[in-house]
Parts: structure tokens; C-alpha cells; sequence
């Protein structure tokens, strides 16, 4: 057996557990850097046991239906605008919906209360946060309620109008694509009504400050850049803070990654080739799962054409919840390119 399988793809995944009675737990090796000794970059071994409860609203539900899942930490007032927008939109009558509860503090369930449509996990471990993990649960329990797809749907993401949601989905189905991603763009406002520079624009982009950036793009499809680190060829938004209707980004057309605030995956190749890569705990687990499909030759579609969603990228990140920069966040990038770099170039030329 390959041994990297251990720390890249999902253990659960080959489990059959009951998750509908009570809390269950789910054990995971992860890949943790240690240190950087010249060139060497060292791994270590890290046992993680996740501890979940489920809670399935029934009321709704249609295996028929993609599972949105969307993942949460804290922000409690972030989470209930989101699903707010959800509702407002009706996305449950197209969609059946997962919050996924990282850790939080904040009382997800009495925000939740009234929300029959929405099911609930909860997830605790002593590592942090880890967003391929958390996905990786959720898209399990879909897989047993029989559904065919989930979303990952990031929690500061909102429906402009179902219509756009469900033409997605169609072209998704009907081109047999693998993993389907959308446009993004920035918010004219934030979901407290906040107008003003976000930290993500102030510190990474400060020449689009001053609210330049809001409306513009945030995801166009995927591009490449060439670094110094240990990253080969990072990836990058394309035509990120571009016009909506630029020619490039308003298609549809195949892509070598879309990111994962927004990703429809076809269910049974999730399951198949192992989920999200528990080792990429913070960043590039997205990237790397449209990887190991376009070396398959399995679709992945970038669905752009007049259609587009909000997201309000990094709010939980930079609300004082955790910091994104941590060892975490360069053990991902370290070990994202010692898998990729010597085969990105035959994927991405």
C-alpha cells in the first residue's frame, strides 16, 4: 500500500460507522512539518480524533438534492446572515444544507434552533482547524443519506439568485464534470453593512484600498505564478478585481483548478480517490483535489457565464478567530509542492 494514502486521503472514508445514534469519532494521521534543514523539509506524524455529533433535519430532505456543506467557526452573526440568505433564496428546496461547527464557542444551535431545513455537525479536536477534515466528514454522512453531490460553500458566501445556483448545478449534471466551480465577486457591503477595507484588502492588496476592490472579481477560474519558495508555481485567481462581464471570466469553459469557497463534487469520485487531503489542513486542499482529477483526465469546469455568487473572502479568517499565518499554513504550502512540483508543469502547460 502506498504509503502517503495514510496522511492524504480520508480514513474515514473506508469506515462504516453509525452516525445518526449519537456522538461519533473519527481518527486521522496527518503530515505536520517539523522543520527545514537546508533543502530537506521534515514531516512528522500527527494523530488527530475528531469528535462529532450529528443532528439530521429530516424535514426537507431529498437525496435527489446536492448537500451543501459549509464549514464554521465562531461569528455566530456571520453563520445566521449566510443562512438567512440561503432561505431568503429558497436554496432548500434545491440543495439540502450542512453547517459544519468547528470548535465554536459562539451557540451555533439556539442560532440554529429555527432553522428545520438545516442539519448540524459538530466537530472538536486538539490540532485547529482543518477545512479538508471538516469537509471530508460532511461529504460522508451525504454519501450515506445516498446523495450524489455535495457544495463546499464557504461561510462567507451568498446567493445572488437561486437562479444562478440552479443553472450551475444543471450544466454540472449535464457535462458530467467532476468538480464545477462559478465566479465570484466581492460584496458591495459586508453582512454587517461594512463598507470599509477589509484586512485581507489593507494588508495583500493595498492598491486596491479604498473600496476599489468591492464588485470586482474575486474568482475568475484558475491562473499560475512563478515564486522562489517552495511552491514552484503558486496558484492564483485569475483576473481577480477584473470587470464581472470581462470576456475571459464571463464562460464557461474547463479549468485545471476552482476554488474550493465554492465547489460542486461529484460524490462517488470523492469517495473513491479518498476526499480532501487531511495533510493540507489550512490552503491548497482545493487546489490539490482539482489536481488529482485533471491527472485522472476527470473534468473540472469553471461555470462563469452571466451567472455569479458573493463572497466575502477571508471575513472568518481575519476576525480575530485564529490567525491563517501559522505553522499549519507553511507546512501547506511546503508539502503542497513537494507533491506537485515535479508534475504541474504537464498539467497547467
Amino acid at each position: 500500500m502506498d504509503q502517503t494514502s495514510l496522511f492524504f486521503e480520508c480514513n474515514l472514508f473506508k469506515q462504516d460507522l453509525d452516525f445518526m445514534s449519537g456522538p461519533f469519532s473519527v481518527k486521522q494521521k496527518e503530515l505536520l512539518l517539523s522543520d527545514i534543514v537546508g533543502q530537506q523539509a521534515r514531516f512528522g506524524q500527527v494523530d488527530v480524533e475528531y469528535k462529532c455529533k450529528f443532528i439530521f433535519q429530516e424535514s426537507g430532505f431529498n437525496k435527489q438534492n446536492p448537500f451543501i456543506i459549509i464549514p464554521s467557526r465562531n461569528n455566530v452573526e456571520l453563520i445566521k446572515y449566510t443562512i438567512n440568505n440561503l432561505l431568503e433564496n429558497k436554496v432548500d428546496e434545491i440543495c439540502n444544507i450542512m453547517v459544519v461547527d468547528d470548535r465554536s464557542t459562539d451557540d451555533y444551535l439556539s442560532a440554529l434552533k429555527d432553522k428545520k431545513q438545516i442539519s448540524y455537525l459538530r466537530v472538536d479536536n486538539e490540532k485547529g482547524f482543518n477545512f479538508s477534515m471538516l469537509c471530508n466528514i460532511g461529504a460522508y454522512i451525504a454519501s450515506k443519506l445516498e446523495c450524489s453531490e455535495v457544495i463546499l460553500w464557504n461561510n462567507d458566501l451568498w446567493v445572488e439568485k437561486r437562479e444562478y445556483l440552479e443553472s450551475v448545478i444543471k450544466k454540472h449534471r449535464e457535462d458530467n464534470s467532476t468538480i464545477s466551480g462559478t465566479k465570484l465577486l466581492y460584496p458591495l457591503k459586508s453582512f454587517n453593512g461594512d463598507t470599509s477595507d477589509t484586512a485581507n484588502i489593507s494588508n495583500h492588496f493595498p492598491n486596491m484600498k479604498d473600496g476599489k476592490w468591492r464588485g470586482t472579481v474575486q474568482f475568475g477560474g484558475s491562473a499560475w505564478v512563478a515564486t522562489n519558495g517552495p511552491i514552484l508555481m503558486s496558484p492564483v485567481h485569475k483576473k481577480r478585481f477584473e470587470n464581472a462581464n470581462h470576456y475571459i471570466i464571463n464562460d464557461d469553459h474547463a479549468e485545471v483548478f476552482v476554488t474550493g469557497a465554492f465547489q460542486i463534487i461529484d460524490l462517488k469520485w470523492l469517495m473513491k480517490n479518498g476526499g480532501l487531503n487531511p495533510s493540507l489542513s489550512k490552503n491548497f486542499q482545493d487546489v490539490d483535489l482539482c489536481l488529482k482529477a485533471c491527472i485522472k483526465n476527470d473534468k473540472v469546469m469553471y461555470y462563469g457565464k452571466d451567472v455569479y455568487f458573493l463572497h466575502d473572502e477571508s471575513l472568518t479568517f481575519y476576525s480575530g478567530n485564529e490567525k491563517k499565518n501559522d505553522q499549519q499554513f507553511i507546512s501547506d504550502h511546503v508539502l503542497f509542492g513537494k507533491i506537485w512540483n515535479d508534475k504541474l508543469q504537464s498539467l497547467i502547460m
